[in-house]
């Protein structure tokens, strides 16, 4: 009779790992997000803004106890406001840094620029989101209790 529900809970804490290990940017201690913008250049003060919203922002809910216990952890990256460097940073987010969503870029040209990598985004399930949104997915998302965030 016991051993009916001592399985289930030993699966319970074995299935969650599983399928973080899956989910690129996300651990059991936080959410990796990436964000390209101008932080210098003639346009620098765009990005420097928006970067101290998107952190304080973060800061807030990091400080409730995050997402379902995990921290959100913002990793940045200077375009100065140059396509190609928008584009070549989003492949790095993506590619080598594994992180779960892209947020807070800056600008029409920017973004466009980094749009073509739509198809690198699409085949690992990378969001670009804005941050409020971003939250409202990664909530919305019950199974995130459980270590299972579901790109939405």
């Amino acid at each position: 009779m016991k051993t009916r529900f001592l399985i289930p809970a030993l699966l319970s804490g074995v299935v969650p790992l599983w399928t973080m290990a899956q989910t690129p940017g996300v651990t059991a201690k936080s959410i990796l997000l990436g964000e390209s913008a101008a932080f210098s250049g003639p346009a620098a003060q765009l990005g420097i803004q928006m970067n101290i919203g998107t952190k304080a922002y973060f800061d807030y809910v990091n400080a409730q106890g995050g997402v379902y216990g995990r921290k959100i952890e913002l990793k940045t990256r200077d375009d100065k406001y140059e396509a190609n460097l928008c584009a070549e940073n989003t492949k790095k987010f993506i590619q080598e840094d594994k992180v779960f969503a892209l947020i807070s870029y800056i600008g029409t040209p920017t973004t466009v620029a980094a749009m073509p990598s739509a198809a690198i985004i699409s085949s690992v399930g990378v969001k670009m989101a804005r941050t409020k949104k971003l939250l409202r997915i990664v909530a919305r998302n019950r199974s995130c209790s459980k270590a299972n965030l579901v790109r939405s």
